[in-house]
């Protein structure tokens, strides 16, 4: 689709800046559904040429819209009108099930891998109390918001709750913990969370369809029983610009 707007708009002696209204006129366009999720807009000549205006001011303009979250740049690419992203809870240990499912959107994973592999890294070795190489419990999972991929995520087991292993792959597509909860009965879990940005692997690059040179957010999920032996080690790989993490709390002051 084509920006539509009133040329009478860029009118110099009106108030606010050229490039506020040309930010607000390409705002516009995205709220009455001129433009659409997804959709290029127009190259940065090309928007220089239809608003006669200088590079700095078309940069100016977009820098506000991208920097309200309206615009987003992708390197190689262009410049696209972002989508709705979706809130998923960055402190929440229901699990990503029936979390989506209380954030009301619908959830789906699939099980692509399923079985003993070397591991190599060192962190998830230590965590698991293995040497390098040694073969451990692996889980490769695809999980899906609303038929969208957003997290690649592979889960490593301890040999202590290897029990998880010899459960049908399609009951962790159910989620983790409630087959943990199958599997061993109710306990309570102790877990801590990294928050980290970083390229993905070549694997969730290709599931999630990350056509560019991204970075992404790199959770790595780490979860012990009461006792502090390890239960899973998880790294998770979030597709960008399609959630909004989010937290709540309750304060008493």
């Amino acid at each position: 689709m084509s920006l539509i707007f009133d040329r009478d708009e860029l009118n110099l002696s009106t108030q606010g800046a050229r490039y506020k209204q040309i930010a607000k006129i390409i705002s516009q366009n995205i709220s009455s559904g001129n433009l659409n999720p997804d959709d290029k807009i127009p190259t940065e000549p090309e928007l220089m040429e239809l608003f006669e205006c200088s590079r700095i001011t078309i940069r100016a303009a977009i820098k506000e819209l991208v920097d309200k979250g309206q615009l987003i740049r992708r390197q190689g690419l262009g410049t696209f009108v972002t989508k709705e992203l979706k809130n998923l809870s960055v402190n929440d240990f229901a699990g990503f099930t029936d979390s989506c499912i209380r954030d009301g959107h619908t959830p789906l994973t699939k099980v692509l891998s399923f079985g003993k592999i070397p591991v190599e890294d060192p962190e998830i070795a230590e965590f698991l109390g293995v040497g390098i190489h040694e073969p451990v419990n692996r889980v490769a999972r695809l999980r899906h918001v609303d038929e969208e991929p957003i997290i690649f995520e592979i889960s490593y087991v301890s040999e202590a709750y290897s029990k998880l292993m010899e459960s049908d792959p399609a009951e962790w597509e159910k989620g983790l913990y409630a087959l943990l909860k199958k599997t061993y009965g109710t306990a309570k879990l102790e877990g801590r969370r990294y928050y980290d940005c970083g390229a993905p692997t070549p694997d969730a690059r290709n599931l999630l369809g990350i056509e560019d040179e991204s970075n992404v957010l790199i959770v790595d999920d780490l979860h012990w029983d009461t006792s502090h032996k390890p239960i899973f080690y998880s790294k998770l790989y979030y597709k960008p610009n399609s959630f909004r993490l989010y937290s709540s709390f309750v304060s008493m002051i």
